[in-house]
């Protein structure tokens, strides 16, 4: 174990009492600035509230918890950890303290994140085209009509109702490029922290 994974040991108040070397090597700090503090310590702030409250339900109740950890070191870079957190229960039944095995899999999370990064990027060159002629549709709507109607408002033939027609329909056109780029926008922008919601999928 201390030669292939982190690992830390924390009393039943979440201190720590113990750190080898690789999680001094990792974090960047040093075994005396370490020991007595939490792991808050190199909290990255990526994880919700929620995140950390299910972790420390799950092993006040003595059971094994396990999950990716995003971690910051003293220098204030990120890395990331499969971790397992284990309760150990003394003879009278009360938790004594706690065992992080963790493993540095930073190198994976960010090969998934350029996978996903990479797939987001093709998607959108592959709707491109697409998006192109749903936008050139409108836009040629428009200008068509803006030319009409700077025909009807300079001829002789002045008429307010026909103006007014001609306005209605490029205000329709820009509102439907609006809602195309405000697709564009959703698709591109990362989602992965948006709360769910029910709907009827019939309806949609």
């Amino acid at each position: 174990l201390e030669s292939s994974c982190i690992l830390a040991f924390t009393n039943a108040d979440g201190q720590i009492t113990y750190a080898n070397d690789k999680f001094c090597e990792i974090s960047g700090y040093q075994r005396n600035e370490l020991l007595g503090q939490t792991h808050a310590i190199v909290n990255s702030g990526f994880h919700s509230a929620e995140f950390f409250a299910d972790m420390w339900l799950t092993i006040s109740e003595k059971k094994v918890w396990a999950g990716d950890v995003c971690n910051k070191r003293k220098n204030g870079t990120l890395y990331w950890v499969a971790a397992t957190i284990t309760p150990m229960v003394g003879v009278d039944g009360k938790i004594e303290q706690y065992l992080a095995i963790r493993h540095d899999i930073t190198q994976r999370k960010t090969a998934e994140q350029t996978a996903i990064y990479s797939a987001r990027l093709a998607s959108l060159g592959e709707l491109s085209g697409c998006v192109a002629h749903e936008i050139n549709n409108p836009v040629g709507v428009i200008q068509g009509k803006a030319h009409q109607l700077l025909r009807l408002i300079q001829s002789e033939k002045f008429a307010p109702e026909k103006v007014t027609e001609q306005l209605e329909k490029i205000i329709s056109e820009t509102d439907r490029v609006a809602k195309i780029v405000k697709g564009l926008r959703s698709f591109s922008r990362n989602g992965e922290k948006d709360p769910f919601q029910s709907t009827n999928i019939d309806a949609l």
